[in-house]
């Protein structure tokens, strides 16, 4: 008896010894590597459902299309992706400082970017393929991206100019002598704008005669302002006024008016649809612009940005058709600014 009872003393010591040598070990097999990476985080089931910390990124808070794109990128993750917490900033109008802030997101944890590149004239491949590696996802609205890493949500430079070139080619009076504005010296989006102007407007048309043309740095409505006032005081006879963007178009039509011209028989035409152009539209003034549709550049750059983070895709781009806007259609995209806030 007294033996039985020491034999199953003895098991049930092994038995203790047994537990407490597997302690804090019960979820690893046994012949899993030492230093086996973590569990990845479970994949949601909708994209819309993605739990991500996300920054946005625009070029200058003083930019109308920046800040249309902004406002669009908020609302629609409020609206769509109640699990994504953001901040918004921006570039100050200096793309280096693109580095500066995805340094920062890889450093604070966040799961991705969402970021207008700021200038197609700068290369920034290296930086979003550094960030990527780090374990940055990265989605760029209203640029093109050819790093491999990045997705990417934007309209197609040339073939939107192509569509007003050709408008205007019919609108133009015969011999008309125009002014133009070709946007920022080595900026792609506004090379793709003035290459296809002259394809397909001036080059078709050659009785129209460009008496004055330049570069304007950063797009801007100042730097527009400068040139129309000396060409105003150069020129007497201005039948029209080309432009890449039009933040220009308007500051050229602003110039004329304030120097006292008839602006009523001047044809001008502008690119992006921005609120402050179709109401121009509207009231006479701008002949035409096409719409570069911020609305759907930002959802369409939201979704493929959480379907990175979610891991349904790589990196992916999502090309925003443009639209012509005449005073046939301007109602409805003065509709559309309203509906989205920024129009009030």
């Amino acid at each position: 008896m007294k033996r039985i009872l020491a034999l199953a003393l003895a098991a049930l010591l092994c038995l203790a010894l047994a537990a407490c040598s597997d302690a804090g070990q019960a979820d690893t097999p046994a012949d899993a590597p030492a230093d086996a990476p973590a569990a990845q985080p479970e994949k949601a089931a909708d994209y819309h459902d993605v739990k991500a910390k996300i920054m946005i990124i625009g070029k200058n808070s003083t930019d109308p299309f920046t800040n249309w794109l902004l406002t669009a990128a908020e609302k629609v993750i409020q609206e769509g992706y109640p699990n994504v917490e953001y901040v918004v900033t921006n570039l100050n109008d200096d793309p280096s400082n693109i580095v500066t802030l995805l340094d920062q997101c890889v450093l604070d944890g966040y799961d991705g970017v969402l970021i207008q590149k700021g200038s197609n004239s700068i290369n920034s491949d290296e930086w979003y393929q550094n960030a990527t590696a780090e374990g940055l996802k990265i989605s760029a609205i209203n640029a093109v991206a050819k790093d491999g890493a990045a997705s990417c949500s934007y309209a197609d430079d040339y073939g939107m100019a192509q569509m007003m070139a050709e408008y205007m080619a019919q609108a133009l009076p015969e011999n008309a002598q125009v002014v133009f504005f070709k946007g920022p010296d080595g900026n792609q989006a506004a090379m793709d704008r003035v290459d296809a102007y002259q394809e397909h407007l001036f080059e078709v048309r050659p009785d129209v005669t460009v008496i004055a043309e330049n570069f304007v740095e950063g797009w801007k409505k100042e730097n527009a302002i400068t040139l129309m006032e000396d060409w105003c005081q150069r020129y007497d006879t201005i039948d029209g006024i080309i432009s890449v963007n039009d933040t220009m178009a308007l500051a050229g039509l602003d110039v004329m008016k304030n120097a006292g011209r008839d602006i009523s028989g001047v044809y001008s035409c502008g690119i992006d649809g921005l609120a402050d152009g179709c109401l121009s539209i509207e009231a006479g003034e701008l002949t035409a612009s096409i719409l570069q549709n911020a609305d759907v550049m930002s959802e369409e750059g939201v979704r493929l940005l959480m379907q990175m983070i979610n891991g349904d895709i790589e990196h992916e781009a999502y090309i925003v058709d443009g639209v012509m806007i005449t005073p046939d259609n301007v109602a409805e995209m003065i509709q559309m600014h309203r509906d989205n806030g920024i129009i009030k």
